[in-house]
């Protein structure tokens, strides 16, 4: 048997989790945009393909929006792993050129994705980026922060240690 019949018989096999994955990058895209975005994985003589595909412009946050929705969609998916990972950490990197509305809409669909799913999920970012969150009066951000107090002083540091 070929390779590439081979994989597309486990890409049927597989099937129905594929399906869910799409699904779920869907539910989560949509929760972030007016129109869901697409989780396309096509087989193909070296495995599986992947492609997203947020609707609108193109541009750099829509992209780092697009990993965003994958790395959520995982941890949906996971939530029934038991050997599975149990955090998510994001830099804030992941919102560099992202419009603020979508940062507040994010921080929201992570909060709630990690209580439903049971995990952990981090953002590190400075307080002056934190977006605005009047938008949503039943979200209160400071029951998630953690303020972090570094100094550059002699006693100063991170966690008692000095860089």
């Amino acid at each position: 048997m070929e390779l590439q019949q081979k994989l597309r018989i486990n890409y049927s096999e597989c099937e129905k989790d594929i399906n869910d994955a799409i699904i779920a990058f869907a539910d989560i895209s949509s929760s972030l945009y007016d129109e869901p975005g697409k989780f396309i994985i096509d087989p193909t003589s070296n495995g599986p393909q992947f492609d997203f595909d947020i609707p609108g412009k193109k541009s750099t946050g829509k992209t780092k929006m697009q990993i965003f929705c994958f790395d959520m969609m995982l941890m949906k998916i996971w939530a029934t792993e038991t050997n599975r990972p149990r955090i998510l950490v994001h830099d804030s990197i992941i919102f560099d050129g992202v419009d603020e509305r979508q940062i507040a809409k994010a921080l929201l669909v992570g909060a709630k994705m990690a209580e439903l799913h049971g995990f952990q999920y981090i953002v590190t970012m400075n307080s002056d980026d934190m977006p605005d969150m009047s938008a949503y009066p039943d979200f209160n951000l400071d029951n998630y922060r953690v303020d972090l107090d570094i100094t550059d002083t002699e006693t100063g540091g991170l966690f008692g240690f000095r860089f």
